[in-house]
């Protein structure tokens, strides 16, 4: 799934089609201000999409209105290529110790299965400032089935970088664990650290990945979109991939 803009989501949800009335039943466009009922809603719908997510002992959603769109914290520069859903935050839970957040994305329930392989590649690009950068040797990819330790996924990448504006202008380090399962939502997920957090950073990532496991149901709606043909002639992690002009839509502000 390649980056698109925000304009072009909220113009798409002005039109009384079934594919409006799903996407503006995302979290993404919900107006709850109580965290915890956020957090409860988001819960619920990783659980219709067979992903089973718990809260973290020593973590609790915390308000973050004005900064969902990450991307903006991984580039160096104001203006960015617009926003992909994958990087709108859905719900912060923060440490109870404040050296940590934990971000979980916003799932795009207009499409069963969505591939999150190159926004990995977009991230690393942007945060180096090099948009040929082949980042297989700064990412961590693990594969086979049923991964236990990565939340029961079938394929984990997992890798590193430093936001160019911290996030909630506390935590500046960030690892980015994206989990792809077949036939089900991938995940995106950030773990974000103060310098002070960075120290005790494979506690956080267990506590995030502890709390969150796959299922193995196979929807069959899900089995058809990943059996497609446009989808069989493609790999998620084709890297390092040509770089991707700049989208005609202005970036979100």
């Amino acid at each position: 799934m390649k980056r698109i803009s925000l304009a072009l989501i909220l113009l798409l949800s002005l039109y009384g089609s079934a594919f409006a009335f799903f996407i503006t039943h995302s979290l993404m466009f919900c107006d709850e201000e109580n965290v915890d009922k956020r957090c409860e809603q988001y819960i619920e719908e990783l659980k219709s999409c067979d992903i089973h997510m718990t809260k973290p002992a020593d973590f609790n959603p915390i308000e973050f209105k004005g900064s969902q769109f990450i991307f903006r914290n991984i580039a160096a520069g104001e203006n960015v290529s617009g926003c992909s859903m994958e990087d709108i935050a859905a719900v912060v839970l923060g440490s109870d110790d404040k050296n940590a957040a934990l971000i979980y994305p916003t799932i795009p329930l207009t499409i069963p299965v969505n591939l999150c392989g190159s926004t990995v590649e977009e991230e690393l690009r942007a945060n180096y400032d090099n948009d040929t950068l082949d980042i297989r040797p700064i990412i961590k990819m693990i594969g086979g089935k049923n991964l236990r330790e990565y939340a029961n996924a079938d394929t984990a990448v997992v890798y590193n970088l430093d936001f160019k504006r911290p996030f909630l202008n506390d935590y500046t380090h960030c690892i980015g664990i994206y989990l792809r399962k077949y036939a089900h939502h991938s995940l995106l997920l950030k773990v974000v650290m103060t310098d002070e957090g960075w120290e005790n950073r494979e506690s956080y990532i267990k506590s995030l990945l502890d709390n969150l496991r796959y299922g193995d149901e196979l929807m069959p709606s899900y089995v058809k979109w990943e059996e497609r043909p446009i989808n069989k002639r493609r790999t998620d992690f084709n890297y390092p991939s040509k770089p991707v002009p700049p989208a005609f839509l202005p970036a979100t502000e």
